[in-house]
């Protein structure tokens, strides 16, 4: 999800976000284009916001990049009975990620973050 000079708003609506449900090499990638605020991911479910859920999901990727933005209201689970899963954080821009740290599991997944 691509913003910059045109934001764009991505409302959940209270629903389950998972990227990776049992299934492997999903990626949602955030990417503000460099203006802080301009992909903004919101109104997430309370008790499923998770990258790599359930048996066999591996190399699942949430990516929050230069001025992405992401609003958590609730439990965020990286790595849910599963492996190898990223959370990235990245970008020159300012960004977001109201509502984390993630729970991350003890099974080789990974929360990266560097502005």
């Amino acid at each position: 999800m691509h913003g910059g000079a045109k934001p764009v708003l991505w409302d959940q609506g209270a629903v389950d976000f998972v990227v990776g449900f049992t299934s492997i090499s999903n990626e949602f990638i955030l990417h503000g284009d460099g203006v802080p605020g301009s992909a903004i991911l919101t109104n997430l479910n309370t008790t499923t916001t998770s990258v790599g859920r359930g048996a066999g999901s591996t190399r699942n990727r949430l990516v929050i990049t230069n001025g992405g933005a992401l609003f958590n209201a609730g439990i965020f689970t990286l790595g849910y009975t599963a492996d190898r899963n990223d959370l990235i954080v990245s970008g020159e821009a300012p960004y977001s990620m109201e509502g984390m740290p993630p729970s991350i599991s003890p099974m080789q997944d990974r929360a990266i973050c560097c502005a």
